[in-house]
């Protein structure tokens, strides 16, 4: 017997098992070592198990589930009134063990007159139970109209939770259309195609607990995931799917899978199959003939104590371990952004000039190849197209790029206002009308879209600081409208804390009474996107009254939805009132926003909710396209696609936006999964962009925006249009998507993605550190004969975070030089600061808020992140070394332990002892002269060395950071990874 599997039998069992019960029930368990669940066969006499799951709870075992008594397989023959009929339960009669930790239960059966074998394998993996199960029909014989179930049961209690990603959030409460439902009540039915769910599983959880059993009241889960496939001798042909979900009983609930049969909104073989109805989907039954074996691999997880309404994740991340959806066929990412710039400019179009006033001349990007609107925010994205369209000039010199996507922000900041409030942009603009619109969505009256404007004033956002490091004058004005639409949001009506859908032109809340409540079902997570821009505008403008508004609106929405997720994340889309990807996208950003501008990681954690939550949406598993689809049946594998909403269920690439932050969540939680994931949702939307000799022919660049993987189609309704069709050819946020995202991730992660020359060009600056025995005493005599680097000019500035152009007044405010000596094991720096007003002491709560140099260390000259998460472990690759050259120096050597180097935390001993490190400090006229010299712990110096390097410091004149000066010039996130860092080299003399 293998030392890690537990047989336990209360009586002496041999097996194949053949006992009688001696007064009480014989036990048969399969159990392993550090697994929290297990199995439990009861027998009640010869041939006769019943099935129990259950997990540990303290040193106690509890049950969970089971399949209902005598019934561990189920097989119907008949098919009466549009359903399966004539049940044939079996029950286990006969256990054995095999090799591997496993144990299988069979049983041979009669189904009207004909023979089947039924069998389990059980093993433990992942935390689950995992059950390979076959059914198999022994005689030569046929037989039609089969069914095959498998019934899970879990009680029920209460403050119940369900989730099937794409399709089921908490029975979507805050759908105003029709859409998937399903009865709670005792015979509520909902059956679907494995492959329309993206994570192959169903969820529930209640309170549950108390009896005499279940000694404690608890919250529990049980989830069932299905590896999703066809099945042979399927009635349907070729693309007979099995199903997937579950049934409500009187106290439990029956977690299902069936062999095709679907059942929608209590509709048995009714199938959600177009926008907002329902289709026939009969007669899903098998034609049995002659020896045929029918398998299927399920993964049970159970658990307990888990928080309210995010039992979901537990199994979500099991499921991402079995399936690893961590890679999928892309175009390369240089190609993608490529082939979506050049498609972009030629979208670009400029109406002609008005004699009257040339000036007001619309410019912009349709959003449809036709000229008829230029659309901003979602879902057409001209900011984020000009956005992307800028970094694509500054890579590469594309002039023309460079002048559209200018004109088109200045079209935007000048006429989008209209006639509308102060600071309230229109989204659309009809050039045929020639004039700015509002829009209306999801049978609205016409109004402006809180989420629409929130991108437009997020892409803005980023125009600014993109705009400060290209030294464009056309930044300010775009800052002075942006700091508009945050005055306007700071006056705008809320409802407990939440912005309006929409809002009126003159500024009020479309739907919403003057005065009083917002109605029921009109507050939703539109308004949440504009959270991002409101917390970004404090660190680019030093006001504080945007983070605080920000903070304050951010909580308001995570208490209304994401807390308990009761009401679950709905109506961020425009053409869908549902539970859908983009709400619980946007709560992850905006917390995500907030933790960058606050550091409390309260907001970290809600980022972290709001991404798992949100992950349900992409496609774990490839679901393969009918061959008749042509050449989307030889392009797409949906691993990683993104399904739309429980509306509309199809998959997108919108994946394009949504990648950027699960990166950023990976990098800022030190968790290398979230990072895969956003790579992934990048190469998966990429797939379909049209490129010579792939896709959509003779228009390099297009790109549809959602297609159908299911028998569900976004308009029509008839079955030829399912399983491989596409909608909205050419719309214009496909190019934004793929421009900005991309953008986005270039800045995050520049050694991994990246097109153009300006990455090369960082990589030119270098230096040369001279070997050189230095005393550290505030006296830079004996630095005589060392090269020395100038960082002065606005090239070094670095902006963001409260930095701005008119916050830097010249040398004199800020400017430094610096040398760098190696000696042994010891490296040295000089660095001469001239600073017109050092702050001694230091007054701000962290290092780089005050005056303070900063050295970045490559040591290894890996580039890439500077730190990474490996076995659930911080590991630093390179090092922030913060220095703050006061009276009293404070040092911070290792972030790990202290990622926001508190001034209350110095390091200065782990700096001296650890790092044989020593620091001088010198007052001038002009500033301060900081000698400082260490060892790289572990690591030994020698002539010829290469490392990364990068030295910036800090400016603070009494209002906290002011301006930072950095020698590379780099313009990206720095402090996070190591890939701009220039190279120095150790060198016992200088090249002649």
């Amino acid at each position: 017997m293998k030392k890690n599997l537990l047989l336990l039998l209360t009586l002496t069992l041999t097996l194949p098992v053949s006992t009688k019960s001696a007064g009480a029930d014989a036990v048969i368990v399969l159990e392993t070592k550090g697994q929290p669940l297990r199995v439990r066969f009861i027998s009640h006499g010869p041939a006769e198990y019943d099935v129990v799951f259950e997990q540990r709870v303290a040193d106690n075992w509890e049950p969970r589930a089971q399949f209902p008594s005598g019934q561990a397989w189920n097989i119907h023959s008949d098919w009466r009134d549009s359903w399966y009929a004539e049940p044939h339960p079996a029950k286990v009669q006969k256990v054995e063990m095999l090799a591997g930790s496993r144990l299988r239960a069979s049983a041979v059966v009669d189904v009207a007159g004909q023979r089947w074998w039924l069998a389990d394998v059980y093993s433990l993996e992942h935390g689950m139970v995992r059950i390979d199960r076959s059914f198999g029909h022994c005689g030569p014989g046929t037989q039609s109209q089969i069914t095959l179930e498998t019934r899970i049961r879990l009680p029920l209690g209460t403050d119940q939770r369900m989730l099937m990603p794409g399709v089921l959030y908490n029975n979507n409460p805050g759908s105003t259309l029709v859409g998937t439902r399903i009865s709670t009540e005792p015979g509520g039915l909902g059956l679907y195609e494995e492959h329309r769910l993206p994570v192959p599983m169903v969820h529930v959880e209640s309170v549950t607990g108390g009896g005499p059993e279940n000694r404690t009241t608890s919250r529990t889960y049980g989830s069932l995931v299905t590896q999703p496939s066809r099945i042979l001798q399927g009635h349907k042909g070729g693309d007979h799917w099995w199903s997937l979900g579950l049934e409500y009983g009187q106290g439990y609930v029956d977690l299902l899978s069936v062999s095709g049969p679907v059942a929608t909104n209590g509709k048995k073989s009714q199938i959600y199959g177009h926008r907002h109805g329902f289709d026939p989907y009969d007669d899903a039954y098998l034609d049995v003939q002659g020896p045929a074996v029918f398998e299927k691999t399920l993964y049970l997880d159970l658990g307990s104590g888990i928080k309210t309404g995010y039992g979901f994740r537990e199994t979500l991340w099991k499921a991402f371990e079995v399936f690893q959806p961590v890679a999928t066929p892309h175009v390369p990412f240089a190609e993608t952004m490529t082939l979506a710039a050049e498609y972009a400019k030629s979208r670009f179009y400029q109406a002609p000039a008005d004699p009257q006033d040339p000036q007001d001349r619309p410019v912009g990007y349709s959003r449809f190849p036709k000229n008829d609107v230029f659309q901003y925010g979602w879902c057409g994205g001209n900011l984020g197209i000009a956005y992307g369209l800028l970094e694509y000039a500054d890579r590469t010199g594309d002039a023309a790029a460079r002048e559209q996507a200018i004109q088109s922000v200045q079209f935007f900041i000048h006429g989008a206002q209209a006639e509308a409030e102060d600071g309230l942009f229109f989204g659309d603009y009809d050039l045929r009308a020639g004039r700015w619109i509002a829009a209306g969505f999801d049978q609205s009256a016409p109004g402006i879209s809180s989420r629409q404007l929130g991108d437009n004033l997020e892409h803005l956002t980023s125009l600014v600081e993109l705009g400060w490091k290209l030294r464009l004058p056309e930044a300010d004005p775009w800052l002075a409208a942006l700091r508009k639409s945050g005055d306007f949001l700071l006056r705008s009506p809320r409802c407990r804390g939440m912005f309006p859908r929409a809002w009126t032109p003159q500024g009020t809340a479309l739907g919403w009474p003057v005065s009083g409540q917002a109605p029921s079902g009109t507050l939703s997570m539109a308004g949440a996107q504009c959270i991002c821009a409101l917390a970004r505008l404090t660190s680019m403008t030093g006001e504080r009254k945007y983070l605080e508004l920000a903070v304050d609106a951010l909580e308001a929405y995570w208490r209304e939805f994401g807390a308990t997720l009761a009401q679950p994340y709905w109506g961020a889309t425009l053409d869908a009132g549902a539970e859908d990807k983009e709400a619980g996208w946007i709560m992850m950003r905006a917390a995500l926003e907030v933790y960058s501008s606050t550091q409390d990681r309260r907001f970290l954690e809600m980022a972290k909710d709001a991404a798992d939550w949100t992950l349900t949406w992409m496609y774990f598993h490839q679901v393969p396209l009918k061959p008749e689809s042509g050449l989307l049946h030889e392009y797409v594998n949906t691993i990683g696609w993104t399904f739309i909403s429980t509306q509309n269920q199809e998959i997108d690439v919108f994946g394009y936006f949504i990648a950027p932050d699960f990166y950023r969540l990976g990098v800022a939680a030190n968790d290398t999964r979230y990072q895969q994931i956003g790579r992934v949702l990048f190469a998966a939307a990429t797939q379909t962009i049209s490129r010579p000799g792939a896709m959509f022919g003779p228009v390099p660049g297009i790109q549809a925006e959602h297609y159908n993987h299911s028998n569900c189609t976004y308009v029509g309704g008839q079955p030829g249009t399912w399983r491989g069709s596409q909608q909205s050819m050419g719309i214009a946020w496909t190019m934004a998507g793929a421009l900005y995202g991309g953008s986005r991730l270039m800045d995050l992660g520049p050694w991994e993605f990246s097109y153009g020359s300006r990455p090369a060009s960082k990589k030119a600056l270098s230096y040369e550190i001279l070997r050189k025995q230095i005393t550290v005493d505030g006296d830079p005599a004996d630095w005589e004969g060392v090269k020395e680097n100038v960082v002065e000019g606005p090239e070094h500035l670095w902006f963001g975070q409260g930095m701005t152009p008119d916050s830097w007044h010249g040398k004199q405010d800020l400017g430094f030089r610096w040398r760098g000596t190696w000696d042994g094991d010891q490296l040295a720096f000089l660095v001469v600061v001239t600073d017109d007003h050092l702050i001694d002491p230091p007054q701000q709560p962290k290092s780089w808020l005050n005056d303070c140099i900063e050295i970045h260390l490559d040591p290894l000259h890996l580039g890439g992140p500077r730190k990474e998460r490996i076995d659930g472990m911080d590991r630093l690759r390179g090092y922030e070394m913060h220095f703050v050259p006061a009276t009293a120096p404070v040092i911070f050597v290792d972030d790990v332990l202290t990622p926001t180097y508190p001034m209350d935390k110095p390091q200065n001993d782990l700096f001296q002892k650890k790092w044989g490190g020593t620091m001088a400090v010198k007052r001038t006229p002009a500033g301060y002269i900081a000698e400082i010299a260490f060892c790289v712990p572990g690591m030994r110096l020698s002539p010829g060395i290469r490392m990364g390097l990068d030295m910036a410091v800090c400016d603070a004149d009494g209002q906290s950071r002011k301006a930072l000066q950095i020698w590379s010039g780099n313009r990206g996130e720095f402090w996070l990874n190591m890939d701009y860092h220039p190279e120095v080299t150790l060198v016992e003399s200088y090249a002649k």
